[in-house]
């Protein structure tokens, strides 16, 4: 877990492996003032039950990458909220379209005013 990271600018989470299923991530990357870059595209998703409260108040993300992430069986409640400005992206390339689908709605519900649009397995903050 990383909480009030203050000065961190760029996490790499890639390959990342579980002894466990059912694992809870909740809280997992909260808070993080100067946070530009996760690179998050190998972690074993399968493994985990929930994101919950993860990924959120990162004002400076330009990139996520959550390429090849199986979300579909997990719970993100109040995930990715306040993350990133105009031109922020969300990668899931080789995401299910369930999980794609679930990421985005996700962004787009749990900021609002804020737009996002999926694009050939990008998701870019347009508003």
């Amino acid at each position: 877990e990383l909480y009030c990271c203050s000065e961190l600018k760029k996490v790499n989470l890639n390959g990342i492996k579980f002894t466990n299923s059912g694992f809870s991530m909740s809280v997992w990357l909260n808070n993080c003032e100067k946070l530009q870059y996760i690179d998050a595209k190998g972690v074993e998703w399968s493994k985990i039950a929930s994101i919950d409260n993860s990924f959120c108040s990162l004002p400076s993300l330009v990139e996520l990458d959550l390429s090849g992430a199986n979300l579909s069986q997990a719970g993100i409640s109040d995930c990715f909220s306040e993350i990133g400005s105009v031109g922020t992206i969300v990668k899931v390339i080789g995401c299910s379209a369930t999980t794609q689908n679930k990421i985005l709605n996700a962004l787009n519900t749990n900021n609002s005013g804020q737009t996002r649009v999926l694009n050939d397995g990008v998701i870019t903050r347009t508003a």
